[in-house]
C-alpha cells in the first residue's frame, strides 16, 4: 500500500517531466510536421533558414520534393559529408543537396522514391556512399518517416530486403520515442535548452555574415556550418579527429563485424535501376581526416571500413560506372586544412573531388 501511495505522489513529478519533455523535444522526436513543411516551403521560396533546431530532416526533405513544382538537373543523395556540394559547383544546372544526416541506404531508396513518385527524378545522381552503408548493426533509425518510400521502390525493382528487420527497427524506433518522453536524461537536455534560452523557431537570413551558434540550411539543401566549425584552426581539427578515435564507440561503425551481403545488392540493384531510367549516376567516396584514416586502417575492429571502399569500388567497374573519391585522404590528397573535422570536408576540397 505505502508503494502505491509512493507512486501516486511521484505522478505529478513525472507528468511534469513528461510536459517539459514534448514541449521543448531538443532532439525534435516528437513535432507534428508543422515546422518541416514550413521550412520546406521557405527553401522553395528561395530563403536559407538559420537556427533551426527542432526539426525533422526526412520530414523536410519529404515535404521539399512534394512540392517542388520544376525538375532538378543535378541531385546530391548522402549522408551530411555530401552537404558541402553547393549549386555554384554545377553552371547552368538547377542543383538540389538532398543530404540526410547519417543516411543509410534505406534514406537513400526513400529519397530516390519521392522524386520519382513526384516525377522529378534529375538528370544526373551524385551518390554518396558511406561504410556504414554495409553495416547492419549502425543502429541508425532516422530513415523511418521514409519507410513507405523505401519499401514502395525496393518492392518496385525487385531488390531482396528484410522484413523483420523494418519491423524491428520500425518498433525500436517508437519504443525509443516512448521512452525519451519519460526519460530524466531527456529532461535534463530540455532543461538545459531552457536555460540556454535557446530559441527553437528558425528565420530567414543572407549570407553576409555566419551565425556564431548555429547552422544554416541553404536555398539549395546544403549546409554551412556554425562560425565557431567553419573558422576552426588546424590544430583545432586535429584534436577533433583524436576525440573522434578516442570513443569507445564510433557512430554508424560501431560492431562492423561483416559487410551485409543484402545493403550491398541494394546498392548494386539501385544503380542499375537508375541506369535503365537514363539517368547519369556518379559515386562519391568522401574521404576521412588523416589521423581517423591512419587508425582506421590500423585497428582490425574497422577493417571493413578500408573493405567497403574495395566493394563499392568493385560496383562500380562491374556496372561501368563513375565513382569519385576515396576514403583515404592521401588518394585524394586532402589534408588537415580541407577538413571541418574528423570526417566532413570544406567545400572547396569537395569541388576538387567533383572535377
Amino acid at each position: 500500500m505505502k508503494i502505491l501511495f509512493k507512486f501516486i505522489y511521484f505522478i505529478p513529478f513525472l507528468a511534469f517531466v513528461l510536459y517539459v519533455n514534448i514541449s521543448t523535444d531538443p532532439a525534435f522526436l516528437f513535432g507534428t510536421g508543422e515546422v518541416e513543411e514550413e521550412i520546406a516551403q521557405e527553401l522553395i521560396n528561395g530563403n536559407n533558414i538559420n537556427s533551426i533546431y527542432n526539426y525533422d530532416e526526412r520530414k523536410v526533405q519529404i515535404n521539399f520534393i512534394n512540392k517542388i513544382t520544376q525538375k532538378p538537373d543535378i541531385v546530391a543523395i548522402g549522408s551530411s559529408r555530401v552537404m558541402q556540394i553547393r549549386n555554384y559547383f554545377f553552371e547552368d544546372s538547377y542543383f538540389i543537396n538532398s543530404g540526410l544526416s547519417g543516411a543509410t541506404i534505406e534514406d537513400i531508396y526513400g529519397v530516390i522514391a519521392l522524386y520519382e513518385k513526384n516525377d522529378k527524378l534529375p538528370s544526373k545522381i551524385i551518390l554518396g556512399l558511406d561504410p556504414w552503408i554495409l553495416n547492419q548493426n549502425n543502429e541508425e533509425l532516422r530513415w523511418l518517416p521514409l519507410k513507405d518510400d523505401y519499401i514502395q521502390l525496393a518492392k518496385k525493382i525487385e531488390a531482396d530486403i528484410s522484413t523483420s528487420k523494418i519491423i524491428i527497427d520500425a518498433s525500436k524506433g517508437y519504443t525509443e520515442r516512448l521512452k525519451e518522453a519519460f526519460s530524466f536524461n531527456y529532461f535534463q537536455e530540455s532543461i538545459k535548452m531552457i536555460y540556454q534560452n535557446r530559441d527553437t523557431s528558425y528565420y530567414q537570413v543572407s549570407l553576409d555574415t555566419i551565425n556564431e551558434r548555429a547552422d544554416t540550411k541553404l536555398a539549395d539543401g546544403s549546409r554551412l556550418y556554425n562560425a565557431k566549425q567553419f573558422f576552426r584552426e588546424n590544430e583545432e581539427v586535429e584534436k577533433e579527429a583524436q576525440i573522434y578515435i578516442q570513443k569507445d564507440e564510433i557512430r554508424f561503425l560501431n560492431d562492423f563485424d561483416e559487410i551485409s551481403t543484402t545493403n550491398e545488392k541494394l546498392v548494386l540493384k539501385l544503380i542499375e535501376y537508375l541506369k535503365i531510367q537514363n539517368i547519369e549516376v556518379t559515386l562519391l567516396l568522401h574521404p576521412y581526416h588523416p589521423i581517423v584514416w591512419d587508425y582506421f586502417t590500423k585497428e582490425k575492429k574497422y577493417k571493413n571500413v578500408v573493405e567497403a571502399e574495395r566493394i563499392f569500388y568493385h560496383i562500380a567497374k562491374k556496372i561501368n560506372t563513375p565513382i569519385l573519391g576515396s576514403y583515404n585522404p592521401t588518394k585524394t590528397n586532402m589534408k588537415t586544412p580541407d577538413f571541418y573535422d574528423a570526417y566532413h570536408l570544406r567545400p572547396v576540397a569537395m569541388r576538387k573531388i567533383l572535377e
